[in-house]
This record gives C-alpha cells, sequence and structure tokens, in this order.
C-alpha cells in the first residue's frame, strides 16, 4: 500500500526539526570562539572532512569574523529547519599577500575544549628565546593550532605547537626568533573544530586588491522527517 501524506505528523517533523535546530544554535552561542573563515584551498564537500583539511586565507587585511548571532528559525520550501548568521564581507587591504578563496566554515571550540597558554621570558638581544613555558596544556585540540609571537616592536618570531596524542599542548618550538622586541607575548588559537562548509566557488574567488571582498555568512539546515 502506498504512503497516505499525514499532514499532522508532517507538521509536528517540521516542528520536531525546528526544537533540535534552535537548541543546537543555543549551544553553539554559549561556547566559546564562534568564527567564520575562509579557506583557500579546494576541498570537496564532505561528511567526513575535519578542519584539518581546510587552508585558512592569508591575504593582507583578512581576519576571522566573529560570529556572535543567528536569524530566527526559518523554514525553507523543502520543509527543512535553517538558521543563517549575520553577513560579513571580508576585503583585502591593498597588501603584498593574494589569495584564491573557495569557500567559507564554521568553526567553534568543541565541547570541553579548552585553550591552551605560554609564556617566553626573550633573550638579551630582543629576540624570543627558545624556551617556552606551558601554563595551561589546554584539552581537545584535534589539529596543531597556529601559535602568535605578538610581542611589542619587534618582528620575525614564529612558532609552531607539538600536540600530545590526547589532544594536549606538549611544547611549542621557536621556528624564528626574530628581532627588536620588548615584550615577549605568545598567544595560542583555541581548540576548534568544523561545524559547517559552505562552498563559495569551485574555481576560487581572487582576492587581491584593496577593492576586492568577500561577502559570506554562515547557514545551516536541520532536515525534518517523517515521524
Amino acid at each position: 500500500m502506498p504512503d497516505v501524506y499525514d499532514p499532522i505528523n508532517a507538521q509536528m517533523s517540521v516542528q520536531s526539526a525546528k526544537e533540535r535546530l534552535s537548541d543546537f544554535v543555543t549551544d553553539l552561542l554559549a561556547r566559546q570562539n564562534l568564527y567564520l573563515w575562509l579557506y583557500q584551498n579546494n576541498v570537496a564537500p564532505s561528511p567526513t572532512n575535519t578542519l584539518a583539511a581546510f587552508q585558512e586565507a592569508t591575504f593582507s587585511g583578512y581576519t576571522r569574523f566573529n560570529v556572535t548571532t543567528f536569524t530566527a528559525v526559518g523554514v525553507d520550501p523543502n520543509a527543512n529547519a535553517y538558521v543563517t548568521s549575520q553577513m560579513n564581507a571580508f576585503a583585502c587591504n591593498g597588501g603584498g599577500i593574494n589569495n584564491n578563496i573557495y569557500g567559507s566554515v564554521l568553526v567553534g571550540t568543541p565541547v570541553g575544549g579548552v585553550q591552551a597558554t605560554a609564556t617566553n621570558a626573550g633573550s638579551s638581544g630582543g629576540s624570543y628565546g627558545a624556551a617556552f613555558t606551558i601554563t595551561n596544556n589546554g584539552a581537545v585540540y584535534t589539529a596543531v593550532p597556529t601559535v602568535r609571537l605578538n610581542g611589542a616592536t619587534g618582528s620575525g618570531a614564529t612558532a609552531v605547537a607539538v600536540l600530545n596524542a590526547n589532544g594536549t599542548f606538549a611544547s611549542i618550538t621557536l621556528t624564528a626568533a626574530g628581532a627588536g622586541y620588548t615584550t615577549y607575548t605568545v598567544l595560542i588559537d583555541p581548540p576548534l573544530e568544523l561545524i559547517k562548509q559552505n562552498v563559495l566557488s569551485a574555481g576560487g574567488i581572487p582576492v587581491a586588491l584593496s577593492t576586492d571582498v568577500v561577502t559570506t555568512y554562515a547557514q545551516l539546515i536541520e532536515p525534518s522527517q517523517p515521524l
């Protein structure tokens, strides 16, 4: 016997999808570090993708966008629940670093994630020292995060993180000491996970000039299913 459309069950299914999505968005906004990124490598959408697959944009003037709000839950023509984040325009400032942008990803700190912290005492010559002191080993890192050495006045210092198998920090390795520093700040990215991928162009969108802008947002969809 063919299935018979039941409008009551269909309506309940849509309402259930809206409630699931609303609860998920509430959970996302309660987390720290919810960002919209642009990525510069061609990654095909797949449910098995992780954040490690995406190379974040580096064009001049690029910064991550902190997502703080989503629209109220709506229903699309296919009876799926959806929300969208606020829109952001990523603009090049005319500097010398260019990218081809393929899409954006919504990323956030995973449940139980803790941001690692570290210090560096510097050296007598105004460079970063080889020794880093890990003051918080963090938790739930699934990919090696960026370590930024942003001390005052100087430039050129770089470092890379080394993770333990359990997702905590093991150490930081200095790869360039830099010069001219008067303070020795160490900033470590928080643990982040992929929440949603959005493909903008399979061929990439060139971002090179001061007038080049990529405008995008994150959209989350929760399918409705017959009850």
